[in-house]
C-alpha cells in the first residue's frame, strides 16, 4: 500500500489482504452504544470554589482508579482552536501524496511489527518539545500547520499540567510532584481513519497500553474503545471535549492507584474518524518510581525503580503490548 489509505480507500470494495486480520485478533464487538457511566468531568471546578475543587480531585481519583480514562470538558483550551487543529489535520491527509509523502517516516499505514498485519489508518508522529526546535521539522503544509499547532500545545500543556497538579493532589503527593523531568517531553500522534468496507475484518488501532504519562486525545467519530471489566467501552463524542487516559508511568508512580487501560480503535463503514493525541511523558533520564509518599509497611511498592530510557528500552520489542506485558519486566 504506497500510498495512504486517506486517497485510496474509495477504490477499496474489500478490505486488501495485508489488513486482514487472523480471526483471534478481530473485534468481536464492532461499535456498541457509548457507554453512558464513562466519567465527564468539569475543569472549571478547579477554579471553584475549595470545597468545588476538592470534589473535582475525587471525580478524578475515583475515574483514575476505576476505569483509568476520563473526558473533560471546560479545560481551557479554546473551542475555535480544537476545531482549526481537527480541520488542519483533515487537510494534511488529504493533501497530494508527493506532499505528505516528506513524512513517510512519521506518517505510515502502521504495521504492529514485522510481517504483520496493517491496521487502518494514516498517521504523523512528530516531537514538541523544545518547542523552538521541533517546529522546524514539522510539515509546512497546510500553511498554518506550525502555527496552529504551536497554539495547540501550548493549550492543551496547560490542560495537562492542571490533571497531572490535581491527581498529585488527589493522591497526597506535593502539589508540584509531576512538574519538570516527570513530564518534561511531549509528542504528538495523529491519526485518519478511513471508512472500511467490513470493520469486522481489521482494527484502526490495535489493543495497547500508552508507556508515557499522561495521553489527551481529540476526536471527531465514534471508534476509540477502552477495556474495563472484561468488556469494550466505546468513548462518546463529546464537542470539544478531551479524552485523557492514565498511561502506564502514572499507573507506577501512583503504586497502582491509578490504572492505565488497554485500548483500541475499531473502524466503521460509513464514516471516517480523525484523533489527535498529546502524549505527556518523561524525560529519558528520569527515574520513574513509586512516590516515596505512597509507600509504607501496609503498602509496599509494586514496582521497581528504572531511568524511563531503560523502560523503553526493554518495551521497544514488546511495542503495541498491553499494559500487563508491559509492565511485566518492572513488577516487584
Amino acid at each position: 500500500m504506497a500510498q495512504v489509505l486517506a486517497q485510496m480507500s474509495n477504490n477499496f470494495q474489500t478490505v486488501p489482504a495485508e489488513c486482514v486480520l487472523p480471526p483471534e485478533k478481530r473485534p468481536q464487538e464492532l461499535l456498541p452504544s457509548p457507554a453512558d457511566n464513562i466519567p465527564v468531568i468539569d475543569l472549571s471546578k478547579a477554579m471553584g470554589t475549595e470545597t468545588e475543587r476538592r470534589q473535582l480531585v475525587e471525580e478524578l481519583m475515583k475515574a483514575g482508579q476505576e476505569y483509568g480514562f476520563f473526558q473533560v470538558i471546560n479545560h481551557g483550551v479554546p473551542n475555535e482552536l480544537m476545531d482549526d487543529t481537527m480541520a488542519m489535520y483533515k487537510e494534511f491527509f488529504h493533501l497530494p501524496y508527493e506532499e505528505i509523502s516528506k513524512y513517510t517516516a512519521n506518517r505510515t499505514p502502521m504495521s504492529s511489527g514485522k510481517n504483520q498485519p496493517i491496521y487502518w489508518k494514516d498517521t504523523i508522529r512528530h516531537g514538541l518539545r523544545p518547542l523552538e526546535d521541533q517546529i522546524k521539522t514539522w510539515p509546512e503544509n497546510p500553511a498554518r500547520y506550525r502555527e496552529v499547532l504551536a497554539s495547540y500545545v501550548n493549550e492543551t500543556s496547560k490542560a495537562a499540567s492542571e490533571i497531572l497538579k490535581l491527581f498529585a493532589e488527589g493522591l497526597g503527593l506535593e502539589n508540584e510532584y509531576f512538574k519538570g523531568e516527570l513530564s518534561d517531553d511531549e509528542y504528538l500522534v495523529s491519526h485518519y481513519y478511513p471508512p472500511c468496507p467490513d470493520p469486522s475484518l481489521t482494527l484502526g488501532l490495535y489493543p495497547h497500553g500508552d508507556v508515557n504519562l499522561l495521553t489527551i486525545l481529540q476526536q471527531d467519530a465514534f471508534g476509540l474503545q477502552f477495556i474495563k471489566d472484561g468488556k469494550w467501552l466505546t468513548a462518546d463524542v463529546i464537542p470539544n471535549a478531551f479524552v485523557v487516559s492514565v498511561a502506564i508511568q502514572l499507573q507506577v508512580i501512583s503504586n497502582g492507584k491509578l490504572i492505565s487501560p488497554d485500548h483500541r480503535v475499531v473502524t466503521n463503514s460509513k464514516t471516517s474518524r480523525s484523533s489527535v493525541c498529546i502524549f505527556v511523558a518523561p524525560s529519558r533520564k528520569c527515574f520513574v518510581e513509586p512516590a516515596k509518599a505512597l509507600i509504607n509497611d501496609a503498602n509496599p511498592p509494586l514496582y521497581k525503580s528504572y531511568t524511563y530510557a531503560e523502560y523503553m528500552a526493554d518495551y521497544m520489542p514488546k511495542m503495541g503490548s498491553d499494559v500487563e506485558t508491559a509492565l511485566a519486566s518492572f513488577k516487584l
